[in-house]
């Protein structure tokens, strides 16, 4: 049992092209491109969460040892 093949103009037919060694028209080209834009996209956004988690937690973290250092008479 084959699955259907994908029609030019979608990454699919992209891949195939590649794979096959064959010349890749320009709908199967837009196409990659715009699926490689869009994943730049959903990872940039998802490594600047990251981030700021990161940085979040490190401020809890500096406030959590400054109160510390209050109580035992370390700061003022």
């Amino acid at each position: 049992m084959t699955r259907e093949l994908q029609p030019c103009g979608t990454r699919a037919a992209y891949i195939r092209h590649c794979a096959r060694r064959e010349l890749i028209d320009d709908a199967c080209q837009q196409a990659n491109r715009s699926q490689q834009a869009a994943w730049r996209k959903r990872n940039a956004r998802k490594r600047r969460l990251a981030e700021l988690r990161q940085q979040l937690l490190f401020r809890q973290l500096l406030d959590l040892v400054a109160g510390a250092c209050r109580e035992e008479g370390l700061l003022p």
